[in-house]
């Protein structure tokens, strides 16, 4: 299910300030920011070549900011194991979503340089604590992301995280398991 960013920021007084978004994809979730104009918004997505077509759907946008990498909780690299259905993309291996989504298949392996969110910051000159908000999409690899942003959770309002009830991605990570690391 798809929220409402900008009503729920509103209901719980967050001024986004800067916005970081992990599993960006190609930019079809844009239109969920376009009424944040003055916040800076940093894109990450892992896949090559859907981090090209974000780019162009981002186009010269002066407050947007797009970054080719997978995030995890330490710089190192790893594999992509992308989906024919690139969303679905992930750096764990599928193993209950097949289940799930008996469709879905993996057409490739892409080595990748993995990041922490804090390291990444670091790379491109950015303060963690010009943002507030950090959305995460990365298909079971959100307690690695988070595991790897100590610096940046001093900083945050709002963390939008899609998650599980179930393991479907091997190591990865449980609502339950992110709910308490975050408690």
């Amino acid at each position: 299910m798809k929220l409402n960013l900008h009503q729920i920021f509103q209901d719980h007084k967050v001024t986004p300030r800067g916005i970081i978004y992990v599993g960006a994809g190609e930019g079809r979730s844009l239109k969920r920011f376009a009424k944040f104009t003055n916040a800076q918004i940093l894109l990450i997505e892992a896949n090559p070549v859907t981090c090209e077509r974000l780019k162009m759907a981002v186009g010269d946008r002066p407050n947007i900011q797009t970054v080719h990498v997978a995030i995890a909780d330490q710089n190192s690299t790893a594999t992509l194991h992308v989906t024919n259905i690139e969303s679905n993309s992930s750096i764990l291996s599928l193993t209950e979503y097949k289940k799930l989504y008996p469709n879905l298949t993996e057409t490739q392996q892409i080595p990748v340089e993995t990041r922490t969110i804090d390291s990444i910051l670091t790379e491109l000159n950015l303060l963690p604590e010009d943002y507030n908000i950090l959305c995460l999409d990365i298909q079971g690899a959100e307690l690695l992301a988070l595991t790897g942003a100590s610096e940046i959770l001093q900083h945050l309002d709002a963390i939008y995280s899609t998650t599980s009830q179930n393991k479907l991605f091997e190591g990865g990570a449980t609502f339950e398991q992110l709910n308490a690391f975050l408690n």
